[in-house]
């Protein structure tokens, strides 16, 4: 074999294995001459080419003038359409369209505030009444002996200057923790 039919060789190789991209376009170049004057060569890249499968993937007939009639008739219909409505919209007085949307805005803000105030009625109402879980009670003639906090809390034991009967009792978290 020659060295240029051989280089063709492997150029149809890697058409047939799909390896496309590591042609340079000289090469392609050269193929399509080739393929394009030599029928056996065509036939025979026909022959390593796999054929598609039948069913999904075959081809869909192309639709009929009368279907191509119709669906451009429904294109000009709807052009027209709203080639109509644009001309209408011209026609109106330019002060009428400026108070249309004026009004369209404004009425947009007070939909928006009213939704947000019937939300906020809304999530206000589905809530419970809260309830105390630790109701704070002055306790008198109580005397403490001890006082012990747990994990890394921190007791702070506050007791008035003047003398006056009273302390105060935090128990606090560290942060962190």
């Amino acid at each position: 074999m020659t060295p240029m039919r051989e280089n063709l060789d492997q150029l149809l190789e890697r058409v047939a294995a799909g390896r496309l991209d590591e042609l340079s376009p000289e090469q392609v170049a050269a193929l399509e001459t080739h393929l394009n004057a030599n029928a056996a060569a065509a036939a025979r890249l026909a022959n390593l080419l796999p054929r598609p499968p039948a069913g999904p993937l075959a081809r869909v007939a192309e639709p009929s003038a009368a279907q191509w009639e119709r669906v451009w008739r429904g294109v000009e219909a709807a052009g027209s359409r709203q080639a109509a409505r644009g001309t209408d919209a011209a026609s109106a007085p330019q002060t009428m369209r400026g108070r249309t949307r004026r009004f369209l805005r404004l009425w947009e803000g007070i939909a928006a505030a009213a939704a947000c105030v019937l939300f906020a009625v809304l999530w206000r109402s589905s809530q419970p009444a809260a309830e105390a879980s630790w109701p704070i009670q002055l306790s008198q003639h109580v005397e403490v002996d001890s006082l012990e906090v747990f994990d890394d809390s921190t007791a702070f034991v506050v007791v008035p200057d003047d003398g006056s009967d009273g302390a105060v009792i935090w128990v606090l978290d560290e942060p962190g923790a």
